[in-house]
């Protein structure tokens, strides 16, 4: 009987040792999986303020064209845009 106990004693142990091993893998794991996810917390941090900036770049931009196309309409409309251009190429300003 005391042969039995000794027998599962050292099973239990053998056990105890296997499951803290992988207790211990398991933590390594989880060690290297949340520094992980923090790196690529910070890069979509980074990439979504550069996201916002390209699109403020993208609206500066596209105003900047608009407005001077909104003035050529007007001045279109306004038929003062073709004498515009005639004092351009009659006054001898390189276009």
């Amino acid at each position: 009987m005391l042969e039995a106990q000794r027998r599962d004693y050292k099973r239990a142990l053998a056990a105890h040792n296997r499951l803290s091993e992988k207790l211990e893998s398991a933590l390594h794991q989880n060690q290297t999986a949340s520094s992980a996810c923090a790196d690529a917390t910070a890069a979509a941090d980074a990439h979504a303020r550069e996201n916002k900036a390209l699109k403020q770049q993208v609206a500066d931009l596209s105003r900047q064209v608009r407005n001077p196309c909104e003035i050529s309409l007007r001045m279109i409309a306004n038929g003062l845009f073709y004498e515009q251009l005639s004092l351009i190429f009659t006054s001898g300003i390189p276009v």
